[in-house]
């Protein structure tokens, strides 16, 4: 049986890693933006850091192996206390439509806790700069961001399918 080398972090010790400097990173969102912590939902392979303010979601997460992405929701609210996502697209959309000379970096082979923070705080500097209106209810950008979504998904699907 092949071991883990001891400084190798494991799976429940990256995601304790992650929260922490995911919700770091987007502090502002609760300082500037009137947004709560929701809850942190882990579904492995995947971690989930889960903010909210009246109108807005975000949800910051992080797949194993993977770069982390950054959510930014639609949210409706239904008597007594149900809260409905109505929309949903990654900020790395909303970078392409309004601040296209910004690059992401992404994640190598190999999962360092600074890189990762490093990517955070790239998604977070963007939102603040490219998603102010949407952090404050004014989602009139979606209908671009669905476009952007529904064009990567045709591309995708091009390449594996032809």
């Amino acid at each position: 049986m092949k071991r883990r080398p001891e400084t190798e972090p494991t799976i429940s010790q990256m995601f304790a890693l992650f929260e922490p400097a995911a919700r770091e990173a987007f502090s502002f969102l609760i300082s500037d933006y009137g947004f709560e912590h929701t809850g942190t939902v882990i579904n492995v392979p995947q971690c989930e850091v889960l903010l909210r303010n009246t109108t807005t979601g975000a949800v910051i997460l992080y797949e194993i192996n993977d770069s982390p992405e950054v959510l930014l929701q639609k949210l409706t609210h239904t008597p007594p206390t149900n809260i409905t996502v109505v929309e949903e697209y990654s900020v790395h959309f909303l970078i392409k439509e309004r601040c296209p000379d910004k690059v992401i970096q992404a994640v190598g082979d190999d999962w360092d806790l600074e890189t990762i923070r490093q990517i955070l705080n790239e998604y977070s500097a963007a939102l603040k700069e490219c998603g102010r209106d949407i952090l404050t209810g004014d989602f009139s950008i979606f209908p671009q961001l669905k476009l952007r979504a529904r064009k990567n998904q045709e591309r995708k699907n091009r390449e594996l399918y032809g």
